[in-house]
């Protein structure tokens, strides 16, 4: 098989016997077919000193210095290569020689060369045999010297030694409130004295903890529950830091040291109690596939998963697919991302921003500037994707970039590289992303969900919606075991936040950063949860009203469905609707405001099915005030409206 690869080689380039050789020095000739005979036999080592013997003799030999540049080739030696090229094309100009040469300039950067080889193999190739793939060079060439001559401005920092080590440091991911970073770290293993290559390598997770002056904390091993002696990798931490998504791959053709597999390289999560990280556990069969699945990274929306796989049905070698999480803890079928994001290459590391909105990833199935780049789509309006755009140069470069995340704010990105006076041969590395490849700045919430009465903190159910298109942002629990919960704020929106736990009346609040540009400040809230019973109530918070209007505003409907749920899975509740006003205005005009304004909520539940006799409501006027009416805040407060249990 290796004789044939070797005669098509030869063929390629225009030459297979000494009668067709372009020179007719006999030493020369001698030597280059026995480097072909050598060659032949995978004795590149005899092949290189033979052909190099042939151009001592004949310094025009175009062949030898062809077959040199293959047996380069597969040592990855690019630049011997790329001179081996530009001689033989010099003293032998063929299609192929020259789309080698171009490909090789290519792969090193070399623009503006590559696409001047390209158009030279093109005015070679008469029958147009090579056409695709010249096309394909002289495409990303062009792009190339575009995007050297307009780089992007890229400044990286080395985040430190406290993280990066004298390993490879690389893959990280982050929490939401950006408090801790996860990242890989591959680390002697225990039976080698010397790394060598990777094979004398493990990986295993590392966490750096952010201190109170920003710097990060000594890393350390992530815990033996995750970490084995075997490989770990390609992680994603949940918004609220409690889930761990990672790879774990068989070994020796058994299951994974985490458990059950089902292909090659399977998808686990381990959970975060009060002890500690649990026991991995396999994603499933709706994710995992006998194929290879790895490279998850968790939304912020706390229900969507991102991974690539290899398995039936893709574009290409590899691509993205997402499955969401089903309320039982189980996932749906996994779906291709399609052939907007996908290509015919191969697609690594998806990350989605916090904003749910914005994808990077890696592909050498885009046009590019080398191997393989770093890209950004985002969603239009409907959810559909649209076209990835490259990160631009030097962010991309003509050799492998693979992997970056991006904090909640949108301003910052964190990835790996191999960077001169660093700590190690890969380091964890952060910039400033430019502007115009930002994500939607993001914010978050930290909350507390708990009983009003005993203060026992509640393992709860809460959505995020949405207000203006009445789409559900984020649907996620509270822990189990402590009640709080991390969710993500896109701004540029309103929206309505809904806690509820069965035997207890549900909780209302809203959230307006519609006008803000920039990401504001955390939010940090208490959930008080009041149990079912006479007498308690809630405020309405996403119920809305024009200034002395009592017809409900469009955006109201989210909370009056949830206040229909609600009232629908619990058919023997009896409730008041009030309506409550500020000081403004005569008492009369209030009363009789706070009154119509409850009423509309009435007639709404009413319309949808409730029973009349299960409601009433009452106008309160501004008589029973929440805040003092010293202040627009304030006074926004007490206009609200309230649901009482009645009985």
């Amino acid at each position: 098989m290796r004789f044939i690869f070797s005669l098509l080689i030869v063929l390629n380039f225009g030459f297979l016997s000494a009668q067709t050789y372009s020179v007719t020095n006999k030493k020369a000739v001698k030597n280059m077919d026995k480097a072909i005979q050598a060659y032949a036999n995978r004795d590149e080592q005899s092949a290189m000193k033979f052909a190099e013997a042939a151009v001592e003799c004949a310094p025009n030999f175009a062949e030898a210095y062809y077959l040199m540049s293959d047996i380069y080739g597969t040592w990855k030696d690019s630049e011997n290569r790329l001179a081996c090229l530009q001689k033989g094309t010099k003293f032998q100009p063929t299609t192929l020689g020259y789309l080698n040469l171009a490909k090789t300039e290519l792969s090193l950067g070399k623009y503006a060369e590559a696409s001047e080889s390209a158009r030279k193999a093109s005015e070679l190739d008469v029958a147009k045999s090579y056409a695709e793939r010249l096309n394909d060079i002289y495409t990303k060439a062009e792009f190339g010297k575009k995007s050297v001559a307009n780089p992007v401005d890229f400044h990286p920092v080395n985040i430190g030694k406290s993280v990066n080590s004298e390993f490879d440091d690389y893959l990280p991911s982050l929490s939401l409130d950006e408090t801790q970073l996860i990242f890989t770290r591959a680390v002697k293993r225990s039976e080698v004295e010397i790394i060598n290559d990777h094979n004398d390598t493990q990986e295993d997770f590392y966490l750096s903890e952010k201190q109170a002056d920003g710097t990060w904390s000594a890393a350390k091993p992530f815990g033996n529950t995750v970490n084995t002696k075997y490989n770990e990798g390609a992680q994603s931490i949940s918004p609220d830091g409690k889930i761990l998504f990672f790879t774990s791959c068989q070994n020796a053709g058994t299951d994974s040291p985490h458990g059950k597999s089902y292909g090659s390289c399977d998808i686990f999560y381990s959970v975060k109690t009060s002890i500690g990280w649990g026991r991995p556990v396999n994603a499933g069969t709706n994710v995992n596939t006998r194929y290879w699945e790895s490279q998850p990274c968790f939304s912020g929306d706390g229900r969507t998963l991102y991974f690539i796989s290899n398995r039936p049905g893709g574009e290409g070698e590899s691509d993205i697919w997402t499955c969401k999480l089903n309320p039982d803890g189980t996932w749906t079928k996994a779906e291709n991302l399609g052939k907007k994001i996908n290509s015919s290459g191969k697609e690594q590391s998806p990350f989605i921003h916090p904003d749910n909105q914005t994808l990077y990833f890696a592909t050498d199935g885009h046009i590019g500037l080398g191997q393989s780049d770093l890209f950004v789509a985002r969603r239009d309006v409907k959810g559909a994707w649209q076209t990835p755009e490259n990160l631009g140069f030097p962010i991309n470069t003509h050799n492998e970039e693979f992997a970056l995340i991006i904090n909640a704010t949108g301003d910052k990105a964190y990835y790996a590289a191999d960077v001169k006076d660093g700590y190690g041969r890969l380091d964890l590395l952060s910039f400033d992303l430019p502007q115009k490849l930002r994500p939607v700045p993001t914010t978050y919430i930290k909350g507390l969900v708990y009983d009003a009465e005993t203060r026992e903190e509640l393992f709860a159910h809460f959505q995020l919606i949405d207000i203006q298109t009445d789409s559900l942002a984020t649907d996620s629990y509270s822990g189990r075991e402590d009640g709080t919960f991390m969710l993500s704020l896109p701004t540029g929106k309103n929206y309505a936040l809904n806690v509820e736990k069965e035997g207890y009346l549900f909780y209302s609040e809203s959230f307006s950063i519609k006008d803000t540009a920039t990401a504001l400040d955390f939010f940090e809230i208490e959930v008080p949860l009041q149990p079912i019973r006479k007498g308690h109530k809630i405020v309405l918070n996403n119920i809305f009203f024009d200034t002395d209007k009592h017809e409900l505003r469009p955006e109201s409907v989210t909370e009056l469905n949830k206040l229909l749920n609600f009232l629908q899975k619990n058919p023997t509740l009896k409730v008041e609707i009030g309506g409550h006003t500020d000081n403004v205005g005569s008492v009369k005009h209030n009363m009789t405001l706070s009154e119509n304004r409850a009423k509309s909520v009435v007639e709404y539940l009413v319309n949808q099915g409730i029973d009349s006799k299960r409601l009433t409501y009452k106008g309160y006027g501004s008589s029973v005030p929440i805040a003092e009416n010293n202040s627009a805040e304030n006074r926004q407060k007490n206009r609200r409206t309230e649901c009482k249990i009645m009985e």
